[in-house]
């Protein structure tokens, strides 16, 4: 499949991908009409059929990632919407399946009566988190049932410790964690303190308690942001949240530590003030790669212009800006769906996937028949997808792929593959 020719053909797809991704970038609840009307006027891309009401999903799901603060308006889109999703036979598991990683955005459809709780049943059998934090309602629902896995949370050995003490305080006041949930933030008071940059009150508690300015926070269930990162500093939380006040009283202290992740937070709260003082003591190359998934792209701009190697031999009259990023900066465009840098890269992209060590980067585009199919068509065919030793065949299977794709892949793919679809989709995606 011949780049250029998908290029033209699609042009008109991705003008209008690219248009609805800027305005779920910058949501508010003012905004929310004319993202409303957009999606309306070009509702025939939208949801066509199934794989394009997944494509729209992953979309809202990847901005509930990045505009956390807003999630709740994105999701408000999504329900606006949902008669037409259902149309297009997108299920309340598929919505589970892409909003899997922020249980708090699946709680919100659960609340708004988009998902209901037979799906959150269904999903809490093979995931423990769903049954710890919809217990209120799956134990009122069917409590035999209910009391069987309460036992086995408890008990077993296996289950991550930090579920099994967010558990045990569940059970003790009900009634609190269902207003935790429903705030859907950190709930310490210095965490709500720092949120609002109310300077005065945090120097009162930092003295009042005689906290360290180098103070973690225990990690917490609740809260709307999706790191890896399980403890944030005092700085960190600052930084995420944009709270330029208390982020540079924290900066000024002799003894605040400053780590790389701080200028990550920083990316991620979007606050350019912040970022540029972070610049003063912090460079990462991984500082990238968290502008590309948050689709920031004048901040990717401006790090690759700043940076003497990624900026090598690139000119004014250069057709791409980003010909210099390496392949896991291409594989997070990819998997967050940045088409500002996908489209602008795709030829660098095809060539990395035509040679092996670019093999897996087509499995991120797992939202997108039409892309999925053109970075497919171009893989290395030295490499044998379906070979139960190729990690990134599971990781397909496991992401949750569209019908068409399994298709696709059924259809090219080594005689095996047929086994293997159905063992991975036993064990995490039984849909299949």
């Amino acid at each position: 499949m011949d780049v250029d020719k998908f290029l033209l053909d699609n042009k008109e797809k991705y003008e209008i991908i690219n248009n609805f991704q800027e305005l779920l970038k910058e949501a508010s609840r003012e905004s929310y009409p004319e993202i409303i009307k957009y999606v309306q006027e070009n509702s025939y891309l939208f949801f066509k059929d199934y794989e394009s009401g997944n494509m729209f999903l992953w979309n809202i799901s990847t901005f509930c990632m990045f505009n956390w603060t807003n999630f709740e308006i994105l999701l408000d889109v999504l329900i606006h919407f949902s008669p037409e999703l259902i149309k297009t036979k997108n299920t309340e598991l598929d919505l589970i399946d892409i909003f899997n990683l922020m249980i708090w955005t699946v709680y919100y459809l659960y609340s708004k009566k988009v998902i209901s709780i037979e799906s959150i049943i269904k999903t809490a059998e093979y995931r423990n988190l769903y049954y710890v934090y919809f217990y209120p309602e799956i134990d009122q629902y069917d409590h035999n049932y209910s009391e069987k896995l309460k036992s086995t949370i408890l008990s077993d050995c296996y289950i991550d410790k930090d579920l099994q003490g967010f558990f045990k305080t569940i059970l003790q006041d009900p009634e609190k964690h269902k207003q935790n949930r429903d705030i859907s933030y950190h709930p310490s008071t210095l965490h709500k303190i720092i949120r609002e940059d109310d300077i005065d009150s945090f120097q009162s508690i930092i003295s009042r308690n005689n906290y360290s300015f180098n103070y973690r926070f225990e990690y917490s269930f609740y809260e709307r942001i999706y790191s890896t990162n399980k403890n944030f500093s005092l700085i960190q939380v600052a930084a995420i949240y944009g709270s330029i006040q208390i982020f540079k009283y924290l900066w000024m202290q002799d003894d605040i530590h400053i780590d790389d992740f701080v200028l990550f937070c920083a990316i991620s709260g979007r606050n350019y003030d912040i970022i540029h003082i972070c610049e003063e003591k912090i460079d990462s190359p991984w500082k990238i790669v968290y502008s590309i998934n948050s689709h920031q792209n004048e901040l990717t701009d401006y790090f690759i212009e700043k940076s003497d190697e990624l900026n090598k031999d690139i000119n004014d009259d250069d057709d791409c800006l980003y010909k210099n990023l390496d392949i896991n900066s291409f594989g997070i465009a990819i998997l967050y769906a940045n088409f500002h840098i996908i489209l602008s890269s795709l030829h660098h992209i095809v060539d990395l996937i035509e040679k092996e060590e670019g093999i897996y980067l087509f499995y991120g585009a797992n939202y997108d028949f039409d892309l999925f199919n053109l970075l497919y068509s171009h893989r290395n065919k030295d490499v044998d997808l379906c070979s139960i030793f190729n990690p990134y065949y599971a990781t397909w299977v496991e992401k949750g792929m569209t019908s068409a794709i399994t298709k696709t892949l059924l259809d090219q793919s080594a005689k095996n593959i047929f086994t293997i679809l159905i063992t991975y989709s036993i064990k995490s995606n039984r849909k299949i």
